[in-house]
This record gives C-alpha cells, structure tokens and sequence, in this order.
C-alpha cells in the first residue's frame, strides 16, 4: 500500500506510545577529557515521529540538529537546561530540511518566546514558492517556519556544500547543497552534516530519500561518508538507500522512531501499517551493525569517544 508524508504523520494517532526509557540527570557540567562529544537523542512528546538532537562537546559547546514538532518544544528546552544549566547557550542549530517535524519546536520557541541564547542557525532550505509549486501540502507549515525565523535573521548562516565548522573539537562539514527534484522533493532537498572528532563520527540524514541518496554518493568520496555512527534516515523506512548505508558502514544506529512505526503497527499490531521499516531493519543486520538507539525507548544520551 502506498501511503503519502501526511498519511506517515498522522497515523501514529491510532497506536499507543510506549513508556520512555529516560537517561538519568543531572549530568556533570563538563564531559570527562576522554569524551570528546555526546549526542542526546530525544523522544517524541507528541503521537507524530519527529527528530531532535542535541550534540554536546568535551569544551561546553551545546548544538542542536532540527528540534521536532512543536509539541516537543518542552522537552527540548528541558534538556538543554539539563545539558547547559538554566541559562543555556546554544552555539549553533542546524536544520536539515523543511518538513514541520524537524523545524516546528524552533518555530515554537521563537513565537512564544522562550528561545534560549543561540548563536548561530544554519541551514539552507528552498524558496516557499518551489514548495508551494512541488509540495504544496506543506507550504502552510513552511509559511510558518519563515515567518517566525526572520526574528533571528541577523544570525542565520546557509549552509553550502563542504562547509566546514569547527566546535571546540567537534568539526561539522556540511555534505551537500539542497538537491531540487520533482520527487519526493522537500525530503530529497536535506542537507546532510558529518559531525566529527578525533575518534568518532556521526553523519546526519534527516530524511534523505534515494534521489537523494544516488546524488549524495556522487559528491562525496566514501572516506567522507563512513562514520561511525549514523542517524537513520526518515525515521528508518523509505528514506535513504541500502548503498548509501553501506558505504557509511556504521557501527551505531540512531534512530529518530516512534513505537508505532518501529514496529509498524497502523493501531491493529505488528506488521498492520504500510510502512517499510522490517527491510531497514534487516539491511542493518546484514550490515552487521551491533548497536541500536531507538526514539520508542525514549530519550537517551550517548558518549562517543
């Protein structure tokens, strides 16, 4: 059965959550020396899959990748507190694509004015008219997101294609300019970031989807595409290609999976719902790759050292 974005949004409404798995806090104020980053993966707070992270760095930095619905604002802004104390400083907030579950917590944030300090956002997201002309079901929510951000225009930065920030020890390169196609279009237009230290690395999909993923594999070398971690792309079903995954070679996945679709249940069990997260799962199994983080456990923080 095909089904189209919306329908991939709303459906969660007919499962069940399960309960979240929390990480305990406080943290520590600084990260031991050996750590050089942690990635806090965050759980969705609303029925509908999202994706927010928040990278922290041995030297303090706090950065956070998309955000998620504005129903996960909250929680958002409840982990940065516990990451960076009440007044946290947000060094830099990537965004990876135009879709409301990846940029709507910001919006949130700015409307009700309850962002934190953020230095700098970047991203690089189509005009609203190509949207409107090749995804116009969206445009509303992208008329929203351009509304509120030119409240901190003075502080955007657009990404381009090998674009390289430097945080502390974390290197961020950025992989790719948006890539405009007629198919699956705002999802194939994400801009992928490769986060980077001495010893570790996680690369970033958003919701890369195949056109997507066959341009990706053309700009980049495949030493600039393995990483020792990887964050699945859209969600973890139809999203990047198996090739892709195999070149970036993980040995850690995250995934940005609510339950319903982890275990692709439309609300009558198991393997009820459209979606194709069974073959994702058994290409990362022939994969071999040993460690899994999954949104439905909920919010977890991992050291990569």
């Amino acid at each position: 059965m095909k089904t189209n974005r919306r329908q991939f949004l709303s459906a969660a409404g007919a499962a069940v959550l399960g309960s979240a798995l929390c990480v305990n806090f406080p943290l520590s104020a600084q990260t031991p020396d050996e750590i050089e980053m942690t990635v806090c993966q965050l759980t969705n707070k609303t029925r509908s899959q999202m994706m927010s992270y928040i990278i922290r760095t041995k030297t303090g930095e706090l950065i956070v990748v998309d955000g998620g619905m504005a129903g996960d604002a909250d929680h958002l802004l409840e982990m940065l507190e516990k990451l960076g104390g009440p007044k946290p400083k947000v060094t830099a907030w990537f965004l990876s694509h135009c879709h409301s579950d990846h940029f709507m917590a910001l919006t949130e944030l700015i409307r009700t004015d309850r962002l934190p300090e953020v230095e700098k956002f970047y991203f690089n997201f189509p005009e609203l008219k190509w949207i409107e002309t090749y995804e116009a079901v969206w445009a509303h929510e992208a008329k929203c997101f351009f509304e509120h951000i030119v409240k901190v225009q003075d502080r955007i930065i657009t990404t381009r294609k090998d674009q390289k920030l430097t945080f502390g020890p974390l290197t961020v390169t950025v992989l790719n300019d948006p890539y405009l196609c007629e198919r699956n279009p705002v999802n194939n237009s994400n801009v992928c970031f490769r986060f980077e230290t001495r010893n570790s690395s996680l690369i970033f999909l958003g919701d890369l989807g195949k056109e997507g993923s066959t341009e990706l594999l053309k700009l980049q070398p495949a030493e600039m595409l393995r990483a020792e971690a990887v964050q699945m792309a859209h969600h973890g079903q139809q999203g990047a290609t198996r090739e892709l995954y195999a070149v970036i070679a993980p040995k850690i996945c995250f995934w940005p999976t609510p339950d319903w679709l982890w275990n692709n249940d439309r609300g009558k069990g198991p393997d009820s719902g459209p979606w194709k997260i069974r073959l994702e799962q058994q290409w990362m199994k022939e994969l071999n790759v040993q460690t899994h983080y999954i949104g439905k456990d909920g919010t977890v923080c991992v050291d990569l050292d």
